[in-house]
């Protein structure tokens, strides 16, 4: 294999955004091959070929594993960046691309991928989207499609897979196209769990994406998902990561009549067992004991979340907003402690929120009582 990065993408009618991922990318890989919709009406293939691409022309294979595999057959390079047009580096963030792949024992990296929209960015998440092209390891799924590398042929020649803070950004969820997107997910998850029932991983990404699209069928489905993340409590002997995107919803999701009760209590537990270092799960908690009056649960889980903010070391693999270990967070963790007298606490994480947002009314207001 040649030294270097090769990007691979699927595209139709990007040509726009297209431009943008490729500006910040051209300088720092050594080949590039995207899988071109025909159905595409715009410039995207052309896009391609004046960046030294190679244009794959096929009809959509109806699966996003089969197409990512397509373009994987024509890597020639060590070293495979998986990107899609509407994602980008920032200025030349990519240069540091070539220093991960100095990395003898490394098999793949997670980067972080930062959502974006009209308001700047939003949320925060780290994906393996770097890897060896060899040994060969497919793609799997129809939709939300994962390195497989169970399926590799050598396993014992994969490396290790490490955690960056190099990050990208990522605009594909503005809101004239999400809708819609959105229902296509269903469609192809509900494909998915057709061929291999029972994934964990996919029975979490159809009830997070019932939610988003605030279908009426997200209710019963995050129920049903909760009763079946306590059955696989006493079974597994690692939490699926993937669980952790839906404990908040979960609890979102239970009636209030419901709230102080057996089954709600072991969800709790259960988030607060499998995920103690995971910022989205600590804050759904935090929230789900507010609104049902235990302040000092509720203090405890921001106390936990506030001292992985200040360590850094906290798992990233699940999308967040920046809010959770920044002024969301010293807002709440100032509020619930000012009501249960922890002064010290309190007075910390105003002076936080001015820090971050000097014009902040009730932190100013609240220091001046304490």
């Amino acid at each position: 294999m040649d030294p270097g990065i090769t990007v691979i993408m699927l595209a139709k009618n990007e040509e726009t955004r297209l431009r943008r991922c490729m500006k910040s990318l051209r300088d720092h890989i050594q080949g590039l091959v995207a899988l071109v919709d025909p159905l595409s009406t715009d410039r995207t293939a052309d896009v391609v070929r004046e960046n030294g691409g190679t244009v794959l022309s096929v009809d959509w294979p109806g699966a996003f594993d089969i197409a990512r595999n397509l373009c994987l057959e024509h890597v020639k390079t060590e070293w495979v960046l998986w990107i899609d047009a509407d994602e980008w580096f920032e200025g030349d963030d990519a240069k540091h691309l070539a220093e991960l792949t100095r990395r003898e024992e490394a098999y793949c990296y997670g980067l972080i991928r930062q959502e974006v929209d009209e308001r700047g960015p939003q949320s925060r998440c780290q994906v393996v989207r770097m890897f060896r092209s060899r040994p060969y390891v497919p793609f799997s799924g129809v939709v939300h499609e994962h390195l497989d590398r169970d399926a590799c042929a050598d396993p014992e020649a994969l490396g290790k897979e490490y955690g960056t803070d190099l990050s990208f950004n990522h605009d594909g969820y503005t809101a004239d196209v999400t809708p819609a997107k959105l229902a296509r997910y269903v469609e192809l998850i509900q494909e998915e769990l057709r061929l291999r029932p029972g994934q964990i991983f996919y029975e979490v990404k159809l009830a997070c994406t019932l939610a988003a699209a605030g279908d009426p069928r997200a209710d019963a489905t995050l129920r049903a998902l909760g009763d079946r993340l306590l059955e696989l409590s006493d079974e597994l002997d690692e939490a699926p990561i993937s669980a952790a995107e839906a404990i908040g919803l979960i609890l979102t999701a239970i009636p209030e009549s419901e709230w102080r009760c057996a089954r709600t209590d072991s969800l709790l537990r259960l988030g607060r067992a499998w995920f103690p270092d995971n910022p989205a799960v600590l804050w759904s908690v935090a929230r789900f004991e507010v609104s049902r009056g235990d302040l000092p649960a509720a203090f405890r889980s921001l106390q936990e979340l506030e001292a992985l903010v200040e360590s850094g070391r906290y798992d990233r693999r699940t999308p967040h907003s920046q809010a959770v270990t920044g002024i969301g967070l010293y807002t709440n963790l100032a509020l619930v402690a000012h009501q249960l007298g922890r002064v010290d606490v309190a007075r910390r994480n105003y002076e936080r929120l001015l820090q971050a947002d000097p014009g902040n009314a009730v932190a100013r207001q609240n220091l001046l009582r304490l």
